[in-house]
């Protein structure tokens, strides 16, 4: 019966899957094809030597120029730098699928009905999605190798795949923390503006940290899951298996509270 309604969660939502991972898919495409132009990579080179080093870390780059002078550092600070924003976003809206919607929609009580406790219930979906979840990531990069195909060379492609993959992670923490949010509290516009809290003050928290690193925002800053991101490093040097753990056992975490609490909680119906 779980695997009934992990086929299920599927078959519900890999069309959307498929389109979100297509429209972040053609954004990088457009950024890959379009260094192509050197003078493009000339003339963002010498405006960000007028910026100040901190502000390219808050925006998710580097301070190191002569990387950011490079197609690598272009895709970046131009790609790799906010895209985690939107995964975040498409995260958001799946971890309501997980409960909330199907409890604001009346329909949770079809999937209760099954023979299946609630906590293999939120498990399942938890897994389905993040299954999608990866599927979106397959199909961005799929794109992005197409674009490297159209310009061959200009890219390290291994590094590129290595953060294409590393946008995973995070994503799971905020769809798992989505789910911990719609089982802890029942109202789902409640699980809605604390799941943008948690996104919008973890972002806050990285930058303003970026900013003023000898503060105590700077220790504060491991509380944010972006700061376990740091793309400009993964592109620059290879993941960092450490802030993979980080992030996986933060997303293990949330999701047990998630099947924990919606196994002793009310449900809406």
């Amino acid at each position: 019966m779980v695997g009934a309604i992990f086929a299920e969660t599927l078959r519900r939502s890999w069309k959307t899957a498929l389109y979100w991972g297509l429209g972040i898919g053609f954004m990088a495409w457009l950024q890959i094809i379009v260094v192509q132009d050197t003078t493009l990579i000339t003339q963002t080179a010498e405006l960000l030597e007028s910026v100040p080093p901190f502000l390219l870390q808050m925006f998710g780059g580097t301070s190191d120029m002569q990387f950011l002078a490079t197609p690598d550092g272009y895709l970046a600070l131009q790609f790799f730098g906010f895209i985690l924003l939107v995964f975040a976003f498409y995260a958001a809206v799946a971890g309501l699928n997980i409960t909330a919607n199907d409890e604001d929609s009346g329909i949770m009580d079809i999937f209760l009905s099954l023979p299946v406790v609630r906590w293999q219930l939120v498990l399942t979906r938890v897994l389905a999605f993040a299954l999608l979840s990866a599927l979106v990531i397959g199909v961005t990069l799929t794109c992005m190798l197409i674009g490297f195909a159209m310009v061959p060379g200009i890219f390290n492609v291994e590094h590129m795949i290595l953060a294409t993959f590393n946008i995973l992670p995070a994503t799971l923490v905020v769809l798992t923390f989505t789910t911990m949010a719609a089982a802890i509290i029942q109202r789902k516009s409640g699980a809605m503006a604390l799941t943008a809290a948690f996104i919008i003050g973890s972002y806050m928290l990285d930058f303003l940290a970026k900013a003023a690193p000898d503060t105590i925002l700077g220790t504060l800053q491991k509380l944010s899951f972006f700061a376990y991101y740091d793309s400009a490093s993964v592109v620059q040097n290879g993941l960092s298996p450490v802030n993979i753990l980080i992030l996986l056992a933060a997303s293990a975490i949330f999701a047990t509270v998630a099947m924990w609490r919606y196994q002793h909680r009310d449900i809406g119906l």
